[in-house]
């Protein structure tokens, strides 16, 4: 069938298909439904069979199987390590590229998309060789491990090289590959508003069920635990916070709990003596009750945030929001409207930042209702979709939204 013949558009997403993570994997099956939706048909190539291939074919859609040996995402390290797993990409990239080829002659897209940085190669070599457009969807920050931001520049150089398109989740990650060779477009992720919204149906919990106290504000932190995550120094913060009178709960969303950096914090709060106001919940399936219960959600980071998926949902969940405010929070939260930025990742930092939250304590209600808005009308699927359909050239495809009614505030409160 030629691509005259065709009656959608087609997309052919090249994904690694086993390590994307759970909260990326929603984010782009969210995109791909609304695409669909929008009358444009998807394929993926998988380099390897893993939980985002099995969800892909759970779906319905088609997808190629390559069968890759497992030399892609070892980019890891820094100088020659670095290199050396460059060099890996692209061998693998030589290799593959019949697979490749043969899902492109099958499916006939009219353009490509590449999920992640160690593909760029693959989906760049098979732009090349087609002649159907390429886009890499940059969704970390671009680090610098080469001297001389050699990195950035490399990868720009590749764009440049086989007439890749990049498009970054934030200004912020944009930023960080840089325009000396290659420039990036910005297209946000998108978030259900219908699905993370206090009037959707699902399972609430209560105060008491949780053991917090129903006299005390909730601040809450809902990510895995990881050091990057900054947790503990939230927990920190806090803790001076009771030694000096201020009292709240602390509600920690997210596991794994028996790790050693899990345990660290655990033993820290039991040790000072604190487990009434700090509550640990473990992983959760659906963050949403947790945000009912929450009156400031806490987003916490010892570095950027490229983008920052949790801190949207919170937003639509009607909770003002305390975020470091380097990467994507600054582009997301509006300080002293729908939240609160802080510059200085410390303790120090997040407790002057639980501070201030505390100072705004009556305005609560209304930042979550600001906060609803300004996500429904600049992070929801139709909108992002939209964004991205301008890029890709497919604007036949754009569908304009209506502007949201009052109502949508007003079932933000507590």
């Amino acid at each position: 069938m030629s691509k005259t013949e065709q009656k959608h558009p087609r997309l052919l997403w090249l994904i690694l298909g086993d390590v994307e993570s759970y909260g990326f994997r929603r984010a782009f099956l969210d995109l791909m439904n609304t695409l669909k939706d929008r009358s444009i048909d998807i394929g993926f190539v998988s380099m390897y069979s893993g939980p985002f291939s099995k969800e892909v074919e759970e779906a319905g859609y088609p997808i190629w199987h390559v069968g890759a040996k497992r030399t892609l995402n070892k980019t890891k390290g820094k100088g020659w390590t670095f290199l050396a797993g460059g060099m890996r990409l692209m061998y693998s990239a030589v290799a593959n590229q019949r697979a490749v080829a043969n899902a492109i002659k099958s499916f006939k897209p009219n353009w490509i998309h590449v999920s992640n940085n160690s593909l760029l190669i693959a989906g760049g070599l098979a732009s090349r060789l087609s002649g159907i457009p390429a886009y890499w969807h940059i969704h970390n920050t671009i680090q610098s491990k080469l001297p001389m931001e050699l990195q950035p520049l490399s990868l720009q150089f590749l764009c440049k090289l086989f007439g890749v398109q990049a498009i970054a989740n934030s200004r912020h990650t944009a930023s960080s590959l840089g325009d000396s060779l290659a420039k990036a477009k910005v297209s946000y992720p998108g978030v259900n508003v219908s699905y993370f919204s206090i009037a959707a149906k699902f399972r609430t919990i209560s105060k008491t069920e949780l053991g917090v106290s129903e006299q005390l504000p909730v601040f809450m932190i809902a990510a895995r635990f990881d050091p990057e995550k900054a947790q503990d120094r939230v927990v920190d913060a806090a803790i001076q916070l009771y030694k000096k009178g201020e009292r709240f709960t602390l509600l920690l969303v997210g596991g794994p709990l028996d790790s050693g950096f899990g345990k660290s914090i655990v033993e820290r709060v039991e040790k000072e003596g604190f487990s009434e106001y700090i509550k640990f919940v473990g992983q959760v399936d659906d963050p949403r009750p947790y945000f009912l219960v929450a009156d400031v959600v806490v987003n916490s980071r010892i570095d950027a945030e490229p983008f920052g998926l949790s801190v949207v949902e919170a937003m639509l969940m009607g909770r003002p929001v305390l975020a470091y405010k380097l990467g994507g929070p600054s582009e997301t939260v509006v300080d002293g409207l729908t939240g609160w930025l802080i510059s200085d990742p410390s303790v120090e930092g997040y407790r002057k930042g639980l501070s201030r939250a505390l100072e705004y304590k009556r305005y609560w209600s209304k930042m979550g209702c600001s906060a609803r808005r300004i996500a429904s009308a600049k992070f929801s699927l139709d909108e992002t979709t939209n964004s991205y359909l301008k890029i890709v050239g497919f604007t036949d495809h754009v569908v304009e939204e209506e502007l949201l009614p009052a109502k949508d505030c007003v079932e933000v409160g507590h």
